[in-house]
């Protein structure tokens, strides 16, 4: 058993990310299927009802008896709970306008979901035998250096999946190694909870509970069905919620709505999405997430050192890129990189952590060369992402598609921004941010498609959205009255951050 590290140091981690997360949070509202989660948060709050109030197209609903209720939202819908109760208080300050408190709140429940899910991460890690620096060094690298960011500053629902999927498995493999009533009460608690957040996740249940079963085979038939009560027990308010959710918006508690909407649930190509889930220009997870190249490079040595975790976690990743992969929007629409995988970021990077840790007590050189090589690659991604929001890329090739080419496909599906590397949103966040930086309108003069497409497009609506997506320039370029809660909530971040981070620094200043 590998020693393990004070619970301040993670809740120091936690409190440090939050607070990143929080300074370089965007100034966008929540939109599309954030926003029909943001609205039922509100009836919950408001009404007492799940039904939503909201004019956006049918495929976002499930009608029954004139009322529209979100397809999958109740899980998103209260992840969001945090920052709508937080912008209820926030709004009724005086001397600003509620719309940057509402764009601002809206992003405290991702930028919290985000930071404990890489806290758990972290606690993983120092038991797989990461020294505490490289730890907490590892953390913030993912933190910062992958899509996590990107999905901490969003109000989509992948922050809450990404710390119950990452949960879950820390669960599997805690109950595994010590079985006690406290651990598999929490894991079938999770599990009711990851359901809500997304039912795909029901698939990875069955791995998690064979996994359990295969390391307490020792134990015999009866005491393996009388420890799985517990996890049963732990998860049945969580599966009686689903059930009734599907029951108000549906009729039935075993229907789910999907099957009212505009495309089969699995009708998609498996080749074609896998492809573009993991290495497509526009849309792999290896180009948006570099940092995942260090688990490819360490997986020999994973599989060497920590076989049992290593099948696990690449069990669970496969059974979840496949089914997404089947979804005929497998690239979710309008988002930034694979937008359906970001929740399997940090578990997979627990493969890279048996040969970093091998470098950092041996070869330090070469892992300050990897590491310095796929965080800046993972920080200019994550940047680019970031500056701006994705929507006013995606715009630009809806913008193409509709000039230019005139498909017969979906107006969400740019099949050329994911598969052409000229329209990566890698190439053209690029663009755009430095066309906006220069304040510079004359877009198609070095547009990254120039040699591939050299149609005249009327790019002008597009750049006229286009804006960095900083909530800070909402507060401070306004009137001055603005100015001042704007430095509040700045001086609140900064003081968060130089705690815990003076904290970390005190804990690790002693440690290998």
């Amino acid at each position: 058993m590998q020693k393990c590290y004070p619970s301040r140091m993670f809740g120091r981690l936690t409190v440090l990310l939050f607070c990143l997360f929080l300074l370089v949070g965007g100034r966008e509202p929540p939109w599309a299927d954030a926003n029909v989660a943001y609205h039922t948060t509100q009836a919950l709050v408001d009404r007492g009802e799940l039904a939503v109030q909201l004019t956006a197209p049918s495929y976002f609903f499930v009608e029954r008896n004139g009322k529209k209720y979100g397809f999958a939202t109740l899980g998103t819908a209260l992840g969001q709970l945090p920052s709508y109760l937080t912008y209820r208080a926030l709004r009724k300050l005086p001397g600003m306008p509620p719309a940057p408190w509402f764009a601002l709140s809206s992003h405290l429940s991702s930028a919290l979901w985000m930071a404990l899910a890489l806290a758990v991460w972290a606690r993983r890690t120092q038991r797989l035998g990461a020294s505490p620096r490289l730890t907490i060094g590892l953390g913030l690298g993912l933190g910062l250096g992958s899509l996590c960011l990107v999905y901490a500053r969003s109000s989509y629902g992948e922050a809450l999946q990404t710390l119950l999927l990452t949960w879950f498995v820390d669960l599997t493999l805690s109950v595994s190694e010590q079985p006690s009533r406290r651990r598999l009460l929490l894991s079938g608690l999770c599990v009711g909870l990851l359901l809500n957040a997304k039912l795909v996740y029901a698939a990875v249940v069955p791995i998690g509970l064979g996994y359990f079963l295969l390391s307490q085979r020792h134990a015999g038939l009866w005491r393996n069905v009388r420890a799985l009560l517990w996890p049963l027990l732990g998860a049945l308010p969580g599966l009686l919620v689903l059930l009734a959710h599907n029951y108000v918006k549906t009729g039935h508690p075993l229907s789910t709505g999907y099957q009212s909407g505009q495309l089969g649930l699995f009708d998609g190509s498996l080749l074609a999405g896998l492809f573009g889930l993991l290495l497509s220009p526009g849309k792999g997870l290896l180009w948006f997430s570099p940092t995942l190249w260090l688990s490819v490079l360490g997986l020999g040595l994973a599989l060497r050192t920590q076989r049992p975790l290593t099948w696990l976690v690449l069990l669970m990743a496969a059974v979840v890129t496949a089914i997404s992969a089947k979804y005929p929007v497998w690239h979710g629409g309008y988002c930034f990189g694979p937008r359906y995988l970001v929740p399997l970021i940090p578990m997979l990077s627990w493969l890279a952590v048996p040969q970093l840790t091998e470098w950092w007590q041996q070869k330090r050189r070469r892992l300050v060369v990897a590491v310095a090589l796929t965080g800046s690659l993972g920080l200019l991604s994550a940047g680019l992402g970031s500056a701006l929001y994705w929507d006013h890329y995606c715009r630009v090739l809806a913008a193409v598609q509709k000039q230019a080419l005139q498909p017969s496909w979906s107006e969400d599906h740019h099949a050329f921004g994911y598969y052409v590397p000229q329209f990566s949103p890698l190439v053209g966040h690029a663009w755009l941010l430095r066309h906006h930086l220069r304040h510079d309108p004359d877009l198609l003069r070095d547009a990254p498609w120039q040699k591939l497409l050299p149609a005249r497009l009327d790019l002008r609506e597009e750049w006229s959205r286009v804006r960095i997506d900083l909530w800070a320039l909402d507060w401070f370029a306004g009137p001055a009255k603005q100015n001042l809660p704007g430095c509040a909530v700045l001086l609140l971040l900064l003081l968060g951050i130089g705690g815990a981070g003076f904290g970390l620094r005190a804990k690790l200043r002693d440690q290998p």
